[in-house]
């Protein structure tokens, strides 16, 4: 089964396009989401430990949705740090992480975690050395990492990574020599394939903000091959994720859908609001209703 979602589901710049204006974000969003899609990403967990209130919620509305999946993005103190966790600091850090978040991690309906490096992780023996303790914390956890340098995909440290448990992903983001290849980079029994937007003015520029930088709508065109590798990704794995992260304005969830669309599971309706805010939505799937019965 391929499961499409967005990353995350609580933005401001969704309000009145994605989500009713003048809601309450949270969980609600969430809930909303998956009346469409089969998966969304957590992200909120890279940027803070979510108490085990906000976690019941979560799981509550999950529920309601028995197919679907949540990823879990581990924080990025384990990954984003200039000076990374020596061993008895990333035991204690990861024992702390995982009894934190033990409700969402001990559910059913619980993804893989997505270990998410920068571009700086350049592919070194001491960082490969860290890479593997990491795995070897997550690997009951199915950990899906995602690697920015291409030197990662070489025969010898892919093949390391592999047999310490890691699933790689394979990355869509604007081009440049040493990004991994797209065709070539997803591995491992977990397929995860991430679209971050073609936005290459913005996403080299160091003054760019982080929505300048996921600002761009797939065209069908561009989302064609990525559905085919998907399909392909699928034919070797127990369970793919696509996972679209270009979430400015809540372009990630019209692209999200546009991909359901090609590989040929349509949602049964959609929101009328999403249709508003892009047109060529009316030919994914039928409008549910008026906008405020979503």
């Amino acid at each position: 089964m391929i499961r499409v979602g967005p990353a995350g589901w609580s933005y401001a710049d969704w309000e009145g396009r994605i989500h009713p204006r003048g809601g309450t974000r949270g969980p609600d969003d969430l809930d909303r989401l998956l009346d469409v899609f089969a998966c969304v990403e957590l992200n909120v967990s890279f940027y803070r430990d979510p108490d085990s209130k906000a976690q019941e919620s979560w799981l509550q509305r999950l529920a309601r949705h028995p197919d679907a999946r949540l990823p879990v993005k581990l924080h990025q103190r384990f990954t984003h740090e200039s000076a990374l966790l020596a061993r008895g600091e990333l035991d204690r850090a990861m024992g702390a992480w995982r009894a934190g978040l033990a409700p969402l991690l001990g559910s059913a309906q619980c993804g893989p975690v997505l270990v998410q490096f920068p571009f700086s992780f350049q592919p070194n023996a001491a960082r490969e050395e860290y890479l593997v303790r990491l795995l070897d914390a997550l690997v009951d956890l199915r950990p899906v990492v995602e690697l920015r340098r291409r030197g990662w995909f070489e025969p010898e440290p892919r093949a390391r990574l592999l047999a310490h448990g890691a699933s790689l992903a394979a990355l869509d983001m604007p081009e440049h020599p040493d990004h991994p290849d797209l065709q070539t980079a997803a591995a491992g029994p977990v397929g995860y394939v991430r679209l971050h937007g073609r936005n290459r003015s913005a996403w080299f520029d160091r003054s760019a903000g982080r929505d300048q930088r996921y600002n761009h709508l797939y065209s069908r065109a561009e989302l064609a091959p990525i559905a085919r590798l998907a399909r392909e990704v699928s034919a070797r794995t127990a369970e793919t994720y696509v996972i679209v992260n270009n979430h400015f304005e809540g372009k990630a969830v019209a692209n999200g859908l546009d991909l359901m669309v090609l590989l040929e599971q349509p949602p049964a309706c959609i929101p009328a609001r999403w249709a508003d805010a892009f047109v060529h939505l009316r030919r994914a799937a039928p409008l549910h209703g008026q906008q405020g019965l979503f």
